[in-house]
């Protein structure tokens, strides 16, 4: 097996060491560092416990995009984050990266926490072993090295989940 220092070409096909480096990176872990069964939560649960509790939402509307998320800890405001996205991107996506940037900020305070999102699909594909999406794969490794950090899925509407709405979305109309 030859090791693929720069861009390659075989059978017409391209070959660029980037695409391979994140998977290589998956791949040399064990399959049970990645069960994250207790790690990402798809049903509903209990948001009112003390600690830290993060919120991530996003938000595309008129052809604008924003990402955002809001750390409350013991129900006071620590920290918020948010981004306006290029538009060409989609509401999965900057889901996706509100809850990407929510884990990155969590590893850096190394604390036990919840991150919260109404995103379905973004959730499901974290969970997911099969995922093509680099951000989520990212996102996965990321949750198998801090299994103090858990994911949870909220129903919209909770006050949390509004804060980070209201942020994302101030990012669309700026």
């Amino acid at each position: 097996m030859a090791r693929l220092r720069g861009r390659e070409y075989f059978l017409g096909e391209e070959f660029i060491p980037e695409d391979f480096r994140a998977k290589d990176l998956l791949l040399r872990q064990h399959s049970a560092k990645f069960d994250l069964e207790n790690g990402i939560n798809l049903s509903p649960h209990n948001t009112d416990s003390l600690g830290l509790h993060i919120y991530a939402d996003g938000s595309k509307m008129e052809g604008n995009a924003g990402s955002a998320f809001v750390a409350l800890k013991d129900n006071t405001q620590l920290h918020e984050w948010m981004a306006k996205i290029q538009p060409e991107n989609s509401v999965f996506q900057v889901e996706l990266l509100a809850i990407y940037e929510a884990i990155i900020w969590a590893t850096e305070q190394n604390v036990v926490c919840n991150i919260w999102s109404d995103s379905m699909s973004s959730l499901l594909a974290m969970k997911s072993l099969k995922t093509t999406n680099k951000t989520a794969k990212t996102a996965h490794t990321l949750l198998s090295q801090h299994p103090n950090i858990t994911i949870n899925w909220i129903k919209a509407g909770h006050l949390g989940n509004e804060k980070a709405d209201k942020l994302a979305k101030k990012d669309t109309i700026e």
